[in-house]
């Protein structure tokens, strides 16, 4: 996750992480991902899978998020997301 720590450092997506989590949700956009993840990925995706799971995972919230905490989680995976987009590349920077 690209959350910060206490030293000030990033950490990267890990995609047995992100799979896991995703596995609590019965979203189709969930589902796509949890299997791109296992299937695909390396154990921290690039640039261009990262961008794929942020673009999914906004799509997911836009949909179904109703402000409750039960989307914490998954608001967390998007804007980790977001964070290593933006770490990573400037020309894939979302806002």
């Amino acid at each position: 996750m690209m959350n910060e720590i206490s030293t000030g450092q990033q950490q990267r997506i890990n995609t047995k992480d992100f799979a896991n989590r995703l596995s609590h949700y019965g979203f189709e956009e969930c589902a796509v991902l949890q299997r791109l993840l296992i299937l695909e990925c390396n154990e921290h995706p690039g640039l261009s899978e990262i961008f794929y799971i942020w673009t999914l995972l906004r799509k997911c919230l836009e949909q179904h998020d109703d402000g409750s905490a039960w989307f914490n989680d998954l608001r967390d995976m998007e804007a980790t997301a977001r964070s290593e987009l933006q770490s990573l590349g400037g020309r894939f920077c979302p806002t």
